[in-house]
């Protein structure tokens, strides 16, 4: 039984995507962690450590991140002066008009196989004959000198009717002092720097005109090498709503809820081109749990950004809002904006997680823009939540409601809230966009739709539970530095040599110190500050005292702040070895006396001894060396012995003991009492001698004594007699 799988990409080689699944027996075994590679096969502990997958905690204590503060939004910088090309007299790529009307149609009456949530804004065309920009030459156009030993290159893209462009650039190579641009060719302060991936391709940022320009400086003589293949025609966008009203009346301006405000800032609205075309959708920049870092993560939902293509072509635009309860949002060119796309951390469909996807901007994020706060908890029924949100990619939006139990015949309680707004409701676009805690103010999911509307505001919405995302994430977000081990159930013997290992989140220093608790109180420091890779060696000290309430707490040397701890408590004691038994074989009835000879017996507490995993009887420590016990009945046959003490320390020897089966010959003599007849009081009189009475007669089996084997022969030897 599949209970959630997910992708994760491998922190040691970004291209790399491994499967998780979480598996539980039908049976009712404890559920495992499987993992696979692209091709299918199954990838070992060893290389998933290797390869900086963690391990996952599905089952462990809470942990909440904080919002970072957040300062009041700044004003944009002014604009770079435009190039030295101009618009007027560059070359012009004339790009195909889509069906736009067909477009729109296909948006009111659903496209089939739009994910659930998703506004659609644009259209993706490939150009029937794509422009190749080289170091010499152009397909369109030339190089221009420029001043300084640097020359330019530069072409109008013109899409007739379009709100939008983004241009697809493929193959690309610039060298040092090389990059590109474009801009609006009607407004030129409205440029951005092309971010270049790591495969050399790039989606440029959105240029809110039908005519933007491509330009390229490099160095004389530099090695260029740029392709544009591609281009998305916006037929509508943020802020323009020439053909359709916007978000519906019922929904909410986050700017009437002032207490709400930081929190709203660190909502964005997203665009990234999909199967079937420029889609919208909303996400939320997340804190992480290291006050001194600002790493980008980004949570939406999968159905939003369901792979690396798509997160290659990711642009976020924040702070998209008013400024006062009423007010006219600023048109989203004025947004400030991370553009570049993001790597694909993590995510989950909805049909076998609860439909998110974590990424990590490549580009950077605006000042003003807050790290927003989540709890790994559950949540119960009734809680009263918010939604921020950009209903229809319009400004940004408030709702409120309470999680609601649900009537069985939405998406499974175990990985969804079931939310019913009594204030605002969410529409496509919303998809991806947090869920708050009313309370906490802290993110505990993202949307992954629902019925809810302004024409149908009871209908529930589904957001996917973030405490069912978190055990996936946690490396990242949560604990950036984790202990592995001891996690909890471990046994340390004195003087023994035992390994601490930990995770640490790629990227991260993993200079650590080591801390040894007892009961959540620091014993002593193994490690004030090791930089050694993810595992430390530690030998137990002698004197450290035996106990079963040991736990190691593990921090970033550099800080104060405790960052993870054993799950559990683990146990301290004494080195327990077995070296042998004397006589090391006995009747398979039991009752013989065995010494066993060994290490670590003498102040252990209790002592469990067994053979062949049956219990043995009258345990005597006698020194630390050596105990004395009785052998219990066994089957015929080698046995190993095993001992556990007090704390949980054991120590096992194999083929230790040889249980033997006792084989009288015919011509034993029963007739203990000598009255000329075998019968039962023949049986109770070498009984009564074991047990101390008068032994004439009563050693049965003939070995010089009366003891229990005799009680065995005497019974075997009457059965086979009879």
């Amino acid at each position: 039984r599949i209970l959630v799988a997910w992708d994760e990409t491998v922190a040691t080689e970004p291209k790399t995507i491994v499967r998780g699944v979480r598996i539980a027996p039908r049976a009712g075994a404890v559920a495992m962690d499987l993992y696979f590679d692209e091709a299918g096969r199954i990838v070992r502990d060893s290389e998933l450590r290797a390869l900086g997958i963690a391990p996952k905690h599905w089952a462990r204590r809470v942990i909440i991140a904080d919002s970072m503060p957040v300062t009041a939004p700044k004003a944009a910088p002014p604009p770079v002066p435009a190039s030295a090309s101009r618009a007027a007299s560059l070359p012009a790529v004339v790009l195909p008009a889509p069906d736009v009307e067909k477009a729109r149609r296909e948006d009111a009456e659903g496209l089939e196989g739009l994910p659930k949530g998703v506004r659609r804004i644009g259209v993706v065309q490939d150009l029937a004959s794509p422009v190749h920009v080289r170091e010499n030459a152009a397909s369109i156009g030339e190089w221009a000198e420029l001043p300084h030993g640097r020359r330019v290159w530069a072409a109008l893209f013109l899409a007739e009717g379009a709100v939008g462009q983004r241009l697809h650039l493929g193959g690309v190579r610039l060298p040092a002092g090389a990059q590109a641009m474009v801009y609006n060719a009607g407004q030129p302060d409205e440029r951005y720097t092309v971010e270049i991936d790591p495969d050399g391709e790039a989606w440029t940022a959105t240029c809110f005109s039908e005519r933007v320009v491509l330009e390229v400086t490099a160095p004389a003589g530099a090695a260029v090498n740029v392709s544009v293949d591609r281009a998305v025609y916006l037929y509508t966008g943020p802020g323009d709503w020439s053909w359709d009203k916007a978000a519906g009346t019922c929904t909410i301006d986050v700017s009437c809820h002032g207490d709400w405000a930081d929190l709203s800032y660190g909502v964005g609205g997203l665009g990234t081109v999909g199967r079937l075309g420029y889609l919208w959708c909303t996400g939320t920049l997340l804190a992480d749990r290291d006050p001194e870092t600002d790493i980008p993560y980004f949570l939406t939902a999968n159905h939003c950004v369901e792979d690396q293509a798509a997160a290659n072509s990711l642009e976020v635009y924040w702070l998209y809002q008013t400024t006062e309860c009423g007010g006219t949002a600023a048109h989203p060119r004025t947004a400030p904006r991370t553009a570049g796309g993001a790597e694909y951390v993590a995510g989950a469909t909805y049909a076998s997680g609860p439909d998110f996807t974590l990424l990590r901007l490549r580009g950077a994020v605006p000042a003003g823009v807050a790290f927003v706060g989540w709890d790994s908890g559950s949540v119960p029924d009734n809680n009263e939540v918010v939604g921020i949100h950009h209903p229809a990619g319009d400004y940004k939006r408030i709702s409120f409601g309470r999680i609601d139990a649900g009537d069985g015949t939405g998406l499974p309680s175990a990985r969804f809230h079931s939310v019913r707004w009594f204030l605002g409701v969410t529409e496509p676009g919303s998809s991806g966009s947090p869920l708050f805690a009313a309370e906490s103010r802290r993110l505990i999911g993202q949307l992954y739709g629902g019925g809810a509307s302004c024409a149908y505001p009871n209908e529930p919405d589904y957001f996917g539970r973030f405490d069912q995302t978190f055990p996936i994430v946690q490396s990242y977000l949560g604990d950036t530095v984790r202990l592995v081990r001891p996690n909890g159930g471990e046994y340390w013997a004195s003087g023994e040599e035992v390994r601490i290992e930990w995770f640490s989140t790629p990227g991260l220093n993993t200079s650590v110190r080591i801390d040894l608790l007892r009961n959540g109180t620091p014993v002593t420091t193994i490690a004030e500050d090791t930089n050694t890779s993810q595992s430390f060696r530690w030998r137990v000290p002698a004197n450290l005292p035996y106990a079963s309430d040991y736990a190691v707490a593990i921090t970033p040397a550099s800080r104060t702040v405790r960052l993870d701890t054993s799950d559990a408590f683990f146990a301290v004691g004494p080195e327990v070895l077995i070296t042998g038994l004397s006589p090391s074989s006995g009747y398979a009835i039991g009752g013989e006396e065995v010494v066993i000879k060994g290490r670590g017996f003498a102040g252990a507490g209790d002592l469990s001894v067994f053979l062949g995993g049956a219990p043995v009887a009258q345990i005597e420590v006698m020194s630390d060396t050596e105990l004395r016990c009785l052998t219990p009945l066994h089957l015929p046959g080698p046995v190993a012995a095993t001992l556990t003490n007090a704390w949980g320390g054991g120590a096992a020897l194999e083929n230790a003991f040889t249980f033997v089966e006792v084989s009288p010959a015919p011509q034993v003599d029963l007739d203990a009492n000598r009255d000329g007849e075998t019968n039962a009081i023949d049986l109770q009189l070498v009984i009564n001698a074991v047990l101390g009475g008068p032994g004439d007669g009563c050693d049965v089996n003939r070995d010089g004594r009366v003891d229990s084997m005799d009680i065995q022969a005497a019974v075997l030897a009457a059965i086979a007699l009879r």
